[in-house]
């Protein structure tokens, strides 16, 4: 009797440190999970801002070379079609300024491509020349962005 006693202790105390052994490492693997966890969230933040800013100079690009061709249809006399075109570089922008992220200020080209629209509409030969002026200054924005 004493001995199945102390076989059975034997084993509850044997069971006892495998236990505690088996369970430690298992709280290790749960905190380099979480760690992981929150350098992943890190990445995917950073990743969705890299994101945006792309975005955000991909539609400057675009509203730079509809400013473009706006002015090359105000020169031509087409200012209806310039028009449409001053207007969606203008939406453009503002939509790119509007993203998070966004580090340029673009309120003195805002003022001026929307008096440019107002040039348009107003049939005013000087249209051409300040269209070609917002999208020089808005390519030399962009550059030294990049750079």
């Amino acid at each position: 009797m004493a001995r199945a006693i102390s076989v059975i202790v034997g084993t509850l105390i044997l069971l006892s440190v495998g236990f505690y052994l088996g369970s430690r490492p298992g709280e290790k693997a749960i905190e380099q999970l979480d760690a992981s966890r929150t350098d992943f969230q890190v990445k995917i933040g950073e990743f969705e801002a890299r994101a945006l800013e792309a975005e955000s100079r991909r539609d400057l690009w675009r509203a730079r070379s509809e400013l473009l061709a706006a002015a090359l249809l105000a020169g031509d006399g087409d200012y209806e079609h310039a028009i449409i075109g001053a207007e969606w570089a203008l939406d453009l922008l503002i939509r790119a300024n509007a993203r998070p992220g966004m580090h340029l200020d673009l309120s003195e080209l805002q003022t001026s491509m929307e008096s440019a629209v107002t040039l348009l509409r107003l049939g005013d030969v000087e249209a051409a020349r300040v269209l070609r002026r917002s999208a020089e200054e808005l390519g030399i924005l962009l550059d030294r962005q990049r750079a």
